[in-house]
């Protein structure tokens, strides 16, 4: 459980400002590092020419991911591995993502879990009945784990 922090401590970000355009950025729209790398050049290019000297709240894209991994909430390691196409070429040919090893990353799920449900903070904000979501297509739908066919089985039994 992580220890209570001040309201005002927005570590590892400079201020709120910098935490809020940093969720705005990689939560809300889901920026690009190279859009965040060209929007931080154009921020800096203004603020030089308005402030002389005034720095962006990030150098990069990359900045400001290393600076949302450093947040230091949640002591749940990450995994990974790497993966790769192994069965059989179709008759149209190998295409290229056929050719490429990928990396893929998690954290385990049951810990992550854990954690969310453990947390204070979500204390309102987790809803713990089982639905069963049906769209107008009359076809199940999955929007998040209360939703999903182990928890409604459950609760019908």
């Amino acid at each position: 459980m992580p220890e209570p922090r001040a309201e005002n401590d927005y570590f590892p970000f400079a201020n709120e400002e910098g935490f809020q355009l940093a969720d705005f950025l990689f939560t809300r729209q889901q920026m690009s590092n190279g859009n965040v790398d060209i929007l931080m050049d154009l921020w800096s290019a203004w603020q030089h020419a308005q402030y002389g000297d005034a720095d962006p709240p990030f150098t990069a894209g990359k900045d400001m991911l290393n600076q949302i991994n450093s947040i230091p909430l949640g002591d749940i390691p990450w995994e990974g591995f790497k993966i790769s196409y192994s069965g059989d070429i179709p008759p149209s040919g190998e295409k290229s993502w056929m050719k490429k090893e990928y990396e893929v990353w998690f954290r385990d799920p049951l810990h992550v879990m854990e954690s969310q449900i453990g947390n204070p903070d979500w204390a309102q904000e987790i809803d713990y009945a089982p639905k069963e979501v049906v769209g107008r297509n009359k076809r199940r739908q999955y929007t998040d784990l209360m939703s999903g066919q182990f928890a409604w089985g459950q609760a019908v039994r």
